[in-house]
């Protein structure tokens, strides 16, 4: 029931089917999501060294150069690096930086 909307020159990979407690999937560049909500079994998208955890929304992601971006149309997202967490909710945005730690 989940939407992956990819830009030009991006990739995406993942399962062939999702097991365990989560939908772990990696992408390479840009992509629009929109998750179909499972809090049993929340969506967790892999982009640089970033790791990005949704339940159900619509958001942006940009993996360019090292960077992170993450852009959250509705619902919310919990964006981790290295131990340390931001969520973010409509509207909001957050650019993570190799350096960033």
């Amino acid at each position: 029931g989940s939407i992956v909307t990819l830009n030009k020159n991006s990739k995406l990979s993942y399962p062939e089917k999702f097991k365990g407690k989560n939908r772990p999937v990696k992408l390479e560049g840009e992509a629009f999501f929109k998750v179909s909500p499972d809090k049993s079994k929340p969506f967790v998208i892999d982009v640089n060294d970033v790791t990005i955890t949704v339940v159900g929304t619509a958001f942006n992601v940009r993996g360019n150069k090292g960077n992170t971006e993450v852009i959250v149309e509705s619902g919310i997202v919990q964006v981790a690096k290295e131990g340390k967490m931001v969520e973010l909710k409509a509207h909001e945005k957050v650019t993570v930086q190799p350096q960033d730690t």
